[in-house]
């Protein structure tokens, strides 16, 4: 599983973040994953697109589609960051 699956298709997290998580071995606090953030924008912009168009889109704008790199996009990236820096405000 990629993250971008993760996000907009089957969730298994023993393939991501699992691993992650067993190698660290961080505590609660220490330990951040901002997928559920990244699923609700992803369903904000889905339903969005679906309304507009009449289709739903295949795959997510939280990554860069046009060169198929399973990296984020700049506003996946701005939803992370988001996600992290409420998480260092506190």
């Amino acid at each position: 599983a990629t993250p971008e699956t993760q996000v907009n298709s089957i969730r298994r997290d023993a393939h991501y973040p699992a691993p992650l998580t067993l190698a660290t071995d961080s505590i609660g606090p220490h330990y951040l994953d901002p997928v559920e953030d990244l699923i609700d924008e992803n369903l904000k912009l889905s339903i969005e697109e679906t309304l507009r168009t009449g289709t739903r889109p295949m795959r997510s704008p939280l990554y860069n589609i046009q060169v198929n790199d399973g990296h984020f996009s700049a506003l996946g990236a701005k939803i992370w960051a988001s996600r992290v820096a409420r998480r260092l405000e506190l």
